[in-house]
């Protein structure tokens, strides 16, 4: 089954080392979890935070987040059937240092079936989400649709 967002009721921020899209210096791109999206365009400021609560985060929106484009906020679907995130620091434990280059390696070479992407794929030249539906319902049924 899929993640009811109806459940959700806690927020956790974490700092990931992927790589923006965004072709300006001062925008990020954003992955949220659990609804497997990828937001772009996200300013590196109060507002941009601000901006992406009111967009996309939001529990109160549901997982289609704002249908209409209200701001510079892209939108899509998370284009990966697995997301593996590996822990690579080594100030707090250093054994995740240590592991993940070898984690890494390990699932370069030992795929069968499947592509290792080590970045963010860029998705601007693919239609966001906001530039492909007008309400809230086909914004789901998209995404539904991606999902599969």
């Amino acid at each position: 089954g899929l993640f009811s967002h109806t459940k959700a009721g806690r927020l956790a921020i974490l700092n990931g080392s992927h790589k923006t899209f965004s072709h300006d210096e001062s925008e990020e791109t954003v992955i949220v979890l659990p609804d497997f999206m990828v937001v772009s365009g996200v300013p590196r400021t109060l507002a941009g935070a601000e901006a992406l609560w009111k967009a996309a985060i939001d529990p109160a929106l549901g997982r289609a987040g704002v249908t209409t484009q209200t701001n510079d906020l892209n939108t899509w679907v998370l284009p990966y059937s697995c997301l593996i995130l590996l822990c690579s620091h080594k100030r707090r434990d250093k054994r995740c240092a240590v592991a993940a280059p070898i984690l890494e390696k390990t699932f370069h070479h030992e795929r069968e079936g499947w592509e290792v992407h080590t970045d963010l794929h860029d998705l601007t030249s693919e239609p966001s989400l906001e530039s492909q539906t007008s309400s809230t319902t086909e914004k789901e049924q998209l995404i539904e649709t991606q999902w599969q």
